[in-house]
């Protein structure tokens, strides 16, 4: 008989071992801290953003898990801050950035990337990625796009071989009675959100298009930010 998988395979398809998890908490916001990256982001005990990550991905969509050093976390009664630097390298490139995760004691959230190609970079997306909880799925949605433009619409409620939005520069949805969750990217170039509920901002001052392969040679810089207005008082 063939040998029964162990739990970590069952569970997570790798016996790599899970890295490691901090929880952290800014006023109502609460979020757990994880390889550099955000998940489980909660306004008043309800989950408003799945994860919130900065991806560097390969030429094959391959996912790097960088190399992170440096990794400074501040906790305050009123909030915290993480530091850190981390490269994406393999045989063949290498890619460095430097990340900033701010929580504020109204519920707001900052994060903020920085990177530089260390050689000629090909990637299929570097930048954030925003994934929102599957209990949005058909639920109203504010689209403010680049050009100025707001448009009232819904998450997508089945997937969609289409983005349904594109040319984004921030998305607004209601996470309580009251309480609207602003996502806003600055920076870089156009985010779009894709059929599977993921918002993504796609880093690089482009050198070169080929297919959907993006080869980035120059220093950009992205900044995701979660606000949201009055969220203490309406809270409480």
């Amino acid at each position: 008989m063939p040998e029964e998988p162990s739990r970590a395979i069952r569970l997570y398809g790798t016996e790599e071992p899970l890295p490691e998890r901090r929880v952290l908490r800014a006023g109502p916001l609460e979020c757990t801290l994880e390889a550099g990256n955000l998940r489980w982001i909660r306004l008043g005990g309800v989950e408003a953003i799945r994860s919130l990550a900065y991806i560097v991905r390969d030429r094959n969509w391959g996912t790097y898990n960088p190399e992170i050093r440096d990794l400074r976390v501040e906790e305050r009664a009123d909030g915290f801050t993480v530091r850190y630097e981390a490269t994406a390298r393999d045989a063949a490139q290498a890619y460095r950035y430097r990340a900033r995760i701010e929580g504020r004691a109204d519920g707001s959230l900052l994060f903020e990337g920085e990177g530089e190609a260390l050689t000629d970079f090909v990637t299929n997306r570097t930048g954030f990625v925003v994934l929102h909880p599957v209990g949005v799925s058909g639920r109203p949605l504010t689209v403010e796009h680049t050009d100025g433009r707001v448009v009232e619409s819904r998450f997508p409620e089945l997937v969609d071989p289409l983005c349904p939005f594109q040319d984004i520069r921030a998305l607004t949805h209601e996470v309580l009675p009251g309480v609207r969750l602003r996502c806003l990217m600055e920076g870089g170039s156009e985010p779009f959100l894709r059929f599977w509920r993921e918002l993504v901002y796609v880093l690089g001052e482009l050198r070169e298009l080929c297919g959907r392969r993006l080869v980035i040679s120059l220093l950009n810089c992205l900044r995701c930010r979660l606000a949201n207005r009055d969220l203490r008082q309406r809270l409480r």
